[in-house]
């Protein structure tokens, strides 16, 4: 049997426990189990099992939405990915990958990000480095905020900081809002800083304070940041590659783009390839002849302005 037909979506929760522990043993017990129970779902994940019938490797495909300008885009984010360590080198996650592409291709999504364990790991199923993301000191001076415990305004500051700021930005939903937060106190000894204008996700660790997240009206931001004291922030002012992103439906990905021509190569999804021509916002496929681009540039010219990921679930 091949491997292909070893692969399904999970249906059994303490199998994808079992991979998880196991290939990432720096993930504690307890928020294994948080994960499992509020981000993961059946059909969103996948499972490929040995002939004996043993879970070996694990695929999660969470649903956001990709924001690019006025247009929301149906966006999976790739989590969790692994193999378990003594079925490596096999093959396996090349299998993984082509049916995760095919499952989001078929269930309606335009574009899939990640944040990579290597840098080079997935460009050869067409992703390619469009997300940015560093540590940087905190500034120092005069602050101005408070601690609280939840705010309303968080996804308000968020939608409106980055709908001015960047060209795409992966949109968050009541329930991923909740999770977040969850996480935060939970597992990360966080705090949840805010002022008028701006909030800050901080998190006190034994070896340093880290700012998650910031976003709001600079000034507000400066401010509050001036007031946590010593630490770092996770900037996107960055040229460090962060996360990763590929074009799982090219026909309406192309609808943000100008008028334009493109005879597209992609070797993991066949019904990407094609010419695909843009006219008034309306996607065509064609036959005719064009300028050849592979899914990795076409997705890095869709989105080749500033982009905004941060999924916070560290």
């Amino acid at each position: 049997m091949s491997l292909e037909h070893n692969i399904t979506f999970c249906q059994n929760r303490d199998e994808s426990t079992f991979l998880w522990h196991t290939c990432f043993p720096a993930d504690s017990p307890d928020f294994i189990t948080f994960y499992m129970n509020r981000v993961h779902k059946t059909e969103d994940s996948l499972v490929l099992f040995g002939e004996q019938g043993d879970a070996r490797a694990y695929l999660g495909m969470v649903p956001y939405s990709l924001q690019i300008g006025k247009k929301s885009m149906p966006c999976s984010y790739l989590s969790g990915v692994c193999t378990l360590p003594e079925f490596r080198g096999q093959g396996y996650m090349n299998h993984m990958m082509k049916r995760a592409l095919d499952v989001m291709y078929q269930r309606g999504d335009v574009f899939s990000a990640l944040i990579p364990a290597k840098p080079d790991l997935y460009l050869k199923y067409g992703y390619a480095d469009l997300f940015f993301l560093e540590e940087k000191p905190l500034p120092k001076g005069r602050g101005k905020g408070e601690k609280c415990e939840n705010s309303t305004k968080l996804n308000q500051w968020y939608q409106q900081y980055c709908s001015t700021h960047y060209s795409s930005f992966l949109a968050r939903t009541k329930e991923q809002w909740e999770i977040i937060l969850e996480e935060h106190f939970r597992f990360e000894k966080g705090e949840l800083w805010c002022n008028e204008g701006a909030y800050a996700f901080v998190s006190r660790f034994d070896e340093k304070t880290v700012v998650k997240e910031a976003m709001g009206e600079d000034a507000f931001v400066h401010a509050l940041l001036c007031e946590i004291g010593e630490g770092v922030i996770l900037s996107p002012d960055s040229n460090k590659p962060f996360g990763q992103a590929r074009v799982i439906n090219v026909q309406e990905a192309m609808k943000v783009l100008p008028d334009c021509s493109f005879r597209v190569k992609d070797p993991w999804i066949l019904e990407n390839n094609g010419t695909f021509t843009v006219r008034n916002g309306v996607v065509i496929k064609t036959t005719e002849d064009a300028k050849i681009i592979t899914i990795g540039d076409l997705t890095a010219l869709i989105l080749q302005d500033r982009n905004y990921m941060n999924l916070m679930l560290n």
